[in-house]
């Protein structure tokens, strides 16, 4: 909420995309849509009053920032030091987008909306001997997009919602320049990164100075502060490739592994008892 503030993201029509350790999806809305939907779909939703009241509808990935943690962690040790990020992102980068047909379900926290399933398992599929850890760790990144799209495009389908014209972006993982290009081409817009690194703590000290009086309105308060922000474009190639693997393979991936993982949820509680 604090974020949406500082990236300019509390105006209809805009999607704001919070990057860290979780991810979170906000949009502003004309006024707040009551509906079976939004509950069963695992939204929230609600109401803000500034200078002026603004609605909002909101989804999430628990583990995403997160997601890329668990993957560096697994290569590392005691003996072997965990990679660094920009080593891993160039190896990624030397991938063809797909990853050369490794996919990843990025569901280590549950899976989150639009389908609410506290028994769903990330997963890694289509790994073969030629298989690379580059190929993996893009394979991680790619699969944390999709699920933004498979987020935002139901958040997009609730009533009062609609496709947001703007995607603006914030958080830690926005320093992932190759995160930001899959992303731009999987969502096929172009998404304005707010480079400011504590964009949510400047959102909690702006919301304070407008309750103690300092400027009128929100829009006062954002005039008086610098931000350096840039549009990352996506690949028009790239679009076309992350359409076709998302709508031939990502889409389909949580409903076909959805059965496995529930009967290792209850294989696990089982040997736990």
């Amino acid at each position: 909420m604090c974020g949406a503030f500082v990236a300019g993201a509390v105006r209809p029509g805009v999607l704001l995309d919070s990057m860290g350790t979780a991810e979170a999806f906000l949009q502003t809305v004309e006024r707040p849509a009551l509906s079976e939907s939004s509950a069963l779909g695992g939204f929230w939703q609600g109401a803000v009053a500034l200078d002026r009241p603004f609605a909002y509808v909101a989804g999430g990935i628990n583990s995403s920032g997160g997601a890329i943690e668990w993957f560096r962690g697994l290569l590392g040790d005691a003996a072997h030091p965990v990679p660094g990020r920009d080593a891993l992102i160039g190896e990624a980068k030397a991938i063809p987008p797909g990853s050369l047909g490794v996919c990843f379900l990025p569901h280590l926290a549950y899976a989150t909306a639009p389908m609410v399933d506290q028994a769903a398992r990330g997963a890694f599929v289509g790994l073969a001997a030629h298989t690379t850890r580059g190929a993996m760790f893009r394979a991680v990144l790619e699969g944390l997009a999709m699920e933004a799209r498979v987020c935002v495009d139901a958040m997009a389908a609730l009533p009062g919602t609609g496709r947001a014209e703007e995607i603006r972006v914030i958080g830690g993982n926005t320093r992932n320049p190759l995160l930001l290009r899959i992303k731009a081409a999987v969502y096929g817009r172009p998404i304005t990164v707010i480079a400011e690194p504590e964009a949510t703590a400047l959102g909690a000290a702006l919301l304070g100075g407008l309750a103690a009086g300092l400027w009128p309105d929100l829009a006062t308060a954002l005039g008086a502060i610098e931000q350096e922000q840039h549009v990352i474009e996506p690949d028009r190639e790239w679009v076309a490739c992350y359409d076709t693997f998302f709508e031939a393979i990502y889409r389909r991936l949580y409903a076909t592994l959805a059965p496995v993982s529930h009967a290792l949820a209850r294989f696990s509680a089982g040997r736990a008892e």
